[in-house]
């Protein structure tokens, strides 16, 4: 990945070498970190159907707010099925957020720092009901939904 993010040169694209060695190799679906990674994807795309993510959505239904020296994101978008809290951090280390006391219970959806995914495993509770701090573990991602 090096060389496609800006780092050195990139490779002569009509070159055989280039094309050889930008094919996929299918087979690493099946083996470790791919494995996991095609498992999370997959977790992503189902949810995105089950919770009609792909619906229109109004600037109304949805709420931004974000702290730029802690590189979070917080993102609440109300659904027809019940509103979502997406928790985004960017940073290369732990982040504390502070959240208020939610209208319903938040249900704790998808948690990219779970050991299912091979992350190191998160604080994040699996319902959130009242205001409280959370630690959001680095470059984490966490979805909740109102329970």
């Amino acid at each position: 990945f090096k060389e496609a993010h800006g780092f050195g040169e990139p490779a002569p694209a009509h070159e055989v070498a280039t094309f050889e060695a930008s094919k996929l190799n299918w087979n690493l679906r099946q083996e470790g970190q791919h494995k996991t990674l095609l498992r999370f994807y997959q977790r992503l795309l189902e949810l995105r159907r089950q919770l009609k993510l792909n619906t229109p959505s109004y600037s109304k239904d949805i709420n931004i707010t974000s702290d730029r020296d802690q590189q979070v994101i917080i993102y609440q978008r109300d659904m027809a099925d019940g509103p979502l809290l997406f928790l985004m951090n960017f940073m290369q280390a732990e982040t504390t957020i502070e959240l208020e006391t939610p209208q319903k219970p938040w249900q704790l959806v998808l948690d990219s720092a779970a050991p299912e995914w091979d992350g190191p495993g998160s604080s994040l509770p699996e319902k959130i009901t009242e205001a409280q701090s959370l630690e959001l573990p680095s470059l984490g991602f966490a979805l909740y939904s109102a329970a």
